[in-house]
C-alpha cells in the first residue's frame, strides 16, 4: 500500500514536471548564419566568440534575382569582433546562398580577419555548408578599399547554370565576386514563418558573434532595396551553434502599406526597422516628429499642406513629402525645424494620405506616421421638411442630408435676403409669420466653403378661424336645431369635434343637437387643423323651452254667422305665428284673435295651427253649425204671439172698464 502510494506520488510529481516543462518552453527557432572563418593560426590571444546575434529580415516574395544595397559601418565589440551584412537567399529547391560585406569577422580559432571582406557561403538542402569547400564562411577581398559609411552593392544572381556572388562599393569601385552551382531557378520567400526547418530564408541581416552574451544595439546600418517589399518578417535571435542553446528570439510580421512609413521591432536589447524599401538594424540616431495640419479638400480644388517638423540630428539630411506612396516634393535642409506648406492640384476622389521621410547624408532614416485626408465630391444638400403647407408661427422641421463635401457643413435658411435659421447640425425648426406662398432658400457651406443651394417652396396659411352658423338660439325640447361650423385660415383638412356644457358630444363638420331638458346649453366647436393648431368657437346659448300648450276660443252667432275666434298658447318658444283656415281655406289672417262671418250654412270648421319659433307646432280645430232658417220660422210665430198677447190684454182691460 505504500509502495503505490510513493509510485502515484512520483507519477504525479513527473506529470507537474512535465507540465511546467511544457508551459515554459519558447519557441527555439534558430537561424543559420554565416560561420566564422577557417583559423589561419592555430591560437589566438582573443577569446572565441560563441554566440551568435542575428537580426534579420525575411522577404515573403519569391525574386529571380535579388539586388540590395547597405551602407556598411565599422563596428565592433570590446574584443574587435565586428559584423556581417547579408544578403541570403533560399531556392526552391532548399539550397541557400548568402553574399555580403564583414568588417573584423571572427576565424574559428579567435582572432578576425581585420577590415572589410566580401563574405559567401553555401548551404545544402539538408543544412550542411558545401562552399566553400574547406569549410566556414569565405571571403574574398575587394580590389580596392572600401570605407566605413560607404553603400556597397550585394547582388545574387540566377546566371547560367551557377548562382554569382556580387559585391560592388558605389564610392571606391571595389569588386568582388564568385559563383557556385545553382541548385533551383528562383529564390522563395517565407509566407507562413520567418524561416524553414533549417532555418534559411531569404532576406537581409546583420549578424555578429560575441564572446559573451549580448543585450545590446549594433550602430545603425541601412538596407536599401531596389523593389518594393510590401510584407515581410522582422525577426532577431541569438544563440551558441556550437550546442543549440538559444538565448533569445522574437519575430513580428509587418505589411508596408505605407511604403516610406518606418516601422519599428525591438526584442532583447536589439532594434530593426523598415519600411517598403529599406531595412535598418541598430538603433537609429536621429529622430522625426511632425506636426500636421488637417487637410480638408473638395474634388476639383487646390488641396493645401501644411506640416511643421523637427528633426533631430547631427548632420545635412533630405527630407521627402511621400503622397499616396509616391515622392512628391524632396529637399535637403540643415535646418532642425522645418515649416512646410505646399499645394496639389487635381487629386481624385477618394482617401489619400501623406508622410514624411527623412534621410541623413550617413543613410540615417527616420519617418512620420501617415496623415489621412479625403478629397470629395462635391456636397449635395437633400431638405426634408416636416410639412409644406402649414400655419402661421407653426414650428417647421427641416432635416438635411448631404451627400459628398467635407464636414462639418452649415446650413443657413434665407427668405429672400433674410436670414431665416441656421445650424451646424442635420436639423433645424423655425417658424415664418408672412402667410401665402413663400420661397426659401436653403444654402449648405461646407469645410472647404464650397456652397450647394436648394430651393423650398412652402405654402403658410393664417391662423384658422371659425364660426358657428345656426338659425336661432333656443329651441324647444326634442326639436333638432342643425349647428354647421365655417373655417377660414389654417390648413385644411379640419378636424370638428362638437361640445355641450363643456363635455364631448359628437364629431363631424354639422351637428343636430336634440334637446332634452327644459335648460340653456352652452354648445361649442373645437377645430383643429391638418398642422395641429386648436381653436374653441364662441359658445353658442341655447334656451330650451317645454312644448307650448294653445287654448281656442269661440263664439259665434246662429243666425248672423258672426265669429270671434281667440288663442291662448302657454310655454314653447315665442313669438308664435297663427295659420286661421275655415273649411281648409286658408284666411288672410295671423293675429291671435280673428272675426269672421260663416261662409256657409251649416256645419263650418275653423282650424287654427299654432308654429312656435322653433318650428313646434300645434293644431286646433273648432265646429260651428250655422242655420240662419231658423230665425226666419220662429219670427212670424214670435209676432203672432206678441199680437196675441197684446190682443188679450187689450181685451183684459176693456173688461175690466
Amino acid at each position: 500500500m505504500v509502495l503505490r502510494a510513493f509510485l502515484l506520488i512520483v507519477l504525479l510529481a513527473i506529470l507537474v514536471l512535465h507540465a511546467q516543462a511544457s508551459f515554459s518552453k519558447v519557441d527555439q527557432r534558430r537561424f543559420y548564419g554565416l560561420r566564422p572563418f577557417l583559423s589561419s593560426k592555430a591560437t589566438s590571444a582573443l577569446p572565441v566568440p560563441v554566440w551568435d546575434e542575428q537580426l534579420g529580415e525575411t522577404f515573403t516574395q519569391d525574386y529571380v534575382n535579388l539586388s540590395w544595397n547597405v551602407s556598411v559601418v565599422s563596428q565592433t565589440d570590446r574584443y574587435g569582433y565586428g559584423p556581417a551584412y547579408l544578403l541570403n537567399g533560399l531556392t526552391n529547391a532548399g539550397w541557400w546562398y548568402q553574399v555580403g560585406v564583414a568588417y573584423d569577422w571572427p576565424e574559428t580559432s579567435g582572432g578576425y580577419l581585420p577590415g572589410f571582406v566580401m563574405v559567401f557561403e553555401v548551404f545544402n538542402s539538408t543544412g550542411f555548408s558545401v562552399f566553400p569547400e574547406g569549410g566556414g564562411g569565405g571571403a574574398l577581398n575587394f580590389s580596392t578599399s572600401v570605407k566605413s559609411g560607404d553603400t556597397i552593392l550585394l547582388e545574387l544572381s540566377f546566371s547560367a547554370t551557377n548562382v554569382s556572388f556580387f559585391a560592388k562599393d558605389y564610392s571606391t569601385g571595389a569588386v568582388a565576386h564568385t559563383s557556385y552551382f545553382a541548385h533551383g531557378s528562383y529564390f522563395v520567400g517565407s509566407v507562413h514563418s520567418p524561416s524553414n526547418q533549417n532555418g534559411f530564408f531569404t532576406g537581409v541581416m546583420t549578424e555578429e558573434y560575441h564572446v559573451d552574451k549580448f543585450f545590446g544595439s549594433l550602430k545603425p546600418v541601412l538596407y536599401q532595396s531596389f523593389s518594393k517589399i510590401n510584407t515581410a518578417w522582422l525577426w532577431a535571435d541569438e544563440y551558441d551553434p556550437s550546442n543549440g542553446t538559444q538565448l533569445f528570439y522574437n519575430s513580428t510580421f509587418m505589411r508596408f502599406n505605407y511604403v516610406y512609413e518606418l516601422q519599428s521591432f525591438y526584442t532583447d536589447g536589439a532594434y530593426e526597422y523598415a519600411y517598403g524599401y529599406g531595412f535598418v538594424t541598430g538603433k537609429e540616431p536621429i529622430s522625426l516628429t511632425v506636426y500636421a495640419k488637417p487637410v480638408y479638400a473638395d474634388f476639383g480644388e487646390v488641396v493645401n499642406l501644411s506640416l511643421t517638423a523637427f528633426v533631430q540630428t547631427n548632420s545635412s539630411f533630405e527630407y521627402t513629402i511621400y503622397l499616396d506612396n509616391t515622392r512628391f516634393y524632396s529637399s535637403f535642409s540643415l535646418s532642425r525645424a522645418l515649416l512646410l506648406n505646399t499645394s496639389i492640384r487635381a487629386l481624385a476622389l477618394g482617401e489619400h494620405f501623406y508622410y514624411v521621410f527623412v534621410r541623413t547624408l550617413k543613410g540615417y532614416v527616420a519617418s512620420s506616421k501617415p496623415f489621412f485626408f479625403s478629397v470629395n465630391p462635391d456636397p449635395s444638400l437633400f431638405v426634408n421638411v416636416s410639412r409644406n403647407v402649414v400655419d402661421a408661427g407653426e414650428t417647421i422641421f427641416l432635416h438635411f442630408g448631404v451627400i459628398g463635401g467635407t464636414p462639418p457643413y452649415t446650413e443657413r435658411i434665407y427668405d429672400n435676403r433674410s436670414l431665416v435659421a441656421s445650424t451646424n447640425s442635420s436639423s433645424l425648426s423655425f417658424s415664418l409669420n408672412k402667410t401665402g406662398l413663400v420661397t426659401l432658400k436653403v444654402l449648405l457651406k461646407d469645410r472647404t466653403n464650397y456652397v450647394s443651394e436648394q430651393t423650398l417652396l412652402l405654402r403658410v396659411n393664417p391662423d384658422p378661424r371659425a364660426q358657428l352658423v345656426f338659425n336661432r338660439s333656443f329651441s324647444d325640447i326634442g326639436v333638432p336645431l342643425p349647428i354647421s361650423v365655417v373655417v377660414s385660415g389654417g390648413t385644411p383638412p379640419y378636424s370638428v369635434n362638437w361640445y355641450v356644457n363643456h363635455t364631448y358630444a359628437t364629431s363631424g363638420s354639422l351637428f343636430y343637437f336634440v334637446p332634452r331638458d327644459n335648460a340653456t346649453y352652452f354648445v361649442q366647436a373645437k377645430i383643429t387643423d391638418d398642422t395641429g393648431y386648436t381653436i374653441l368657437t364662441q359658445a353658442l346659448v341655447l334656451r330650451v323651452f317645454s312644448d307650448p300648450v294653445a287654448f281656442l276660443n269661440v263664439t259665434s252667432s246662429p243666425f248672423t254667422g258672426k265669429v270671434r275666434a281667440t288663442v291662448y298658447v302657454e310655454g314653447g318658444t315665442p313669438p308664435y305665428r297663427f295659420a286661421w283656415y275655415v273649411n281648409g281655406r286658408a284666411l288672410n289672417m295671423s293675429s291671435q284673435q280673428i272675426y269672421l262671418t260663416l261662409p256657409k250654412f251649416g256645419q263650418n270648421v275653423i282650424k287654427l295651427v299654432v308654429l312656435d319659433s322653433s318650428g313646434y307646432s300645434i293644431t286646433l280645430e273648432h265646429k260651428i253649425n250655422y242655420q240662419p232658417y231658423t230665425l226666419y220660422i220662429l219670427l212670424p210665430i214670435v209676432v203672432l204671439l206678441l199680437v196675441l198677447y197684446l190682443t188679450r190684454k187689450k181685451r183684459f182691460n176693456i173688461c175690466k172698464a
